[in-house]
């Protein structure tokens, strides 16, 4: 019944009726606001008793007791009141706020706020704060949450153009996929904004169905204000983008929406874990299996210390999280010689671990050019990692995305390709063309750049021939 009961309450004759007694309490003289009405709370009386009694000797051996100062009349209100009711408000919707930037629960924000007035029993404040769950998740969803989306949305009725950007992920409590939209403008103040829409929750996620979030999520927004859509790099949103164009141009002619294609992070993320599976070294295989055979397993880590006399262990590897992984990798190379140590160990005792992780590590530390390998990765990682980071941002970096391709680009060829044949190349269109198949584009593959930590690695195993 939440915002029904509310909505429902602000046209009742009690709250009419209330209302009407606070509009004409406001237009009492001002003078009696400044009596010590009856709600006054302790902390606003905290004035010396010469001030609060009469100060008349008395002749007698028994005094009589002192008789407080005359109050404001009943029927109008203290400022004292109205103030303390103020503050009460406002450090309630503050904690509300905070339970938002922290993500924290309604039921841990509730606890939380019936400790103040335990820990400040002298503040009137936090005695009278009142912050039950239902209330927390009614101030959020019901007065914070619509504040802010009136406010944006009021800000782009004298907006121009817009940028909406989506992206869709999987919400574990909900088990749905959740869209969340962004708006992200040029304000008067010339800054540019990115601000938080909505949230839609899928069950599928076809084009259909993101194309019947995002109308829903936009229906505020005019069509013809939409510059450009933001999103990752699937196929199906770029049939969303497609059939959008389509729409918005039949409907009212708007041909605004600039089409710069699928998201390049993404491309580029892809095109390392692409080379990576060209390769055939298993690589990933290998590092969530490293990670994995000492997660959770007190016992396999305790031998792992013994035996290597190390407390370093590996991290977690994420496919799809590539601009992390360096840390990964390095660390992977760092733990390597310990861990080729304790398969060795584990290899003598008569029972061997029985978890596939254990199998694939084994398997892996095998290849004696494998340090070699990690190395590489690393090295290439370590170059790929600068231009995610710089362009994983806020800010509006699009003009500079194509010369920052183009950079890139050309510092990955050049570990392999001919100086003067990247020199011919003088646009991204020809550098792009450049076929690697013909050996008279390519060096040597004894000049091929691998990174100094994996030529350093190659030096120790300078007795095995390089397989790439």
């Amino acid at each position: 019944m939440g915002i029904a009961a509310v909505s429902s309450h602000t046209v009742s004759k009690k709250h009419l009726t209330a209302v009407s007694i606070v509009k004409s309490a406001s237009q009492t003289n001002i003078r009696s606001f400044f009596g010590a009405g009856p709600n006054l709370p302790c902390s606003m009386t905290a004035t010396t008793t010469s001030e609060c009694v009469s100060t008349v000797p008395s002749t007698s051996a028994e005094s009589v007791p002192a008789k407080p100062v005359a109050v404001a009349p009943d029927g109008k209100a203290s400022l004292n009141g109205f103030l303390v009711k103020k503050c009460v408000m406002k450090a309630e919707v503050v904690w509300c706020l905070n339970t938002i930037a922290t993500h924290g629960s309604f039921r841990s924000a509730a606890s939380s706020a019936a400790l103040f007035p335990i820990m400040f029993p002298t503040c009137d404040v936090g005695k009278k704060l009142q912050l039950g769950k239902d209330k927390v998740g009614y101030t959020i969803c019901y007065g914070i949450a619509p504040y802010f989306r009136n406010r944006l949305l009021s800000k782009l009725h004298s907006v121009p153009h817009v940028v909406v950007a989506f992206d869709e992920s999987l919400n574990k409590i909900a088990q749905k996929e959740q869209m969340d939209v962004l708006i992200r403008f040029w304000d008067p103040a010339d800054d540019v904004k990115t601000r938080y829409l909505t949230s839609c929750f899928l069950g599928h996620t076809r084009a259909e169905d993101l194309a019947a979030a995002f109308k829903k999520a936009t229906e505020n927004i005019e069509p013809a204000k939409i510059l450009q859509l933001s999103m990752d790099s699937p196929n199906v949103n770029l049939k969303l983008l497609k059939s959008l164009k389509q729409e918005f141009s039949a409907s009212d002619g708007n041909q605004n929406i600039v089409d710069i294609g699928s998201c390049g992070l993404h491309v580029v993320s892809g095109a390392f874990k692409t080379g990576h599976s060209v390769t055939k070294w298993n690589a990933v295989v290998f590092l969530r299996s490293l990670y994995n055979l000492f997660k959770n397993v007190p016992a396999r880590r305790a031998d792992y210390v013994n035996i290597t006399g190390s407390i370093l262990f590996p991290l977690k590897f994420c496919s799809v999280r590539w601009l992390e992984n360096g840390k990964a990798l390095a660390r992977a190379l760092q733990v390597l010689p310990n861990v080729v140590k304790y398969v060795e160990h584990v290899k003598k005792e008569k029972k061997l671990p029985a978890c596939g992780s254990y199998a694939h590590v084994e398997t892996a530390v095998k290849d004696e050019m494998l340090p070699v390998k990690m190395a590489f990765m690393l090295s290439v990682s370590e170059e790929l990692e600068p231009f995610l980071a710089e362009f994983q941002t806020e800010k509006p970096m699009l003009p500079f995305l194509a010369t920052a391709l183009d950079g890139l680009l050309r510092s990955l060829l050049g570990r392999i390709v001919l100086k003067e044949k990247l020199d011919a190349a003088g646009t991204f269109s020809k550098l792009i063309k450049i076929d690697l198949e013909n050996p008279n584009n390519i060096i040597g593959i004894a000049a091929f750049d691998i990174g100094l930590a994996a030529k350093s690695c190659e030096r120790s195993l300078n007795h095995l021939t390089l397989r790439w």
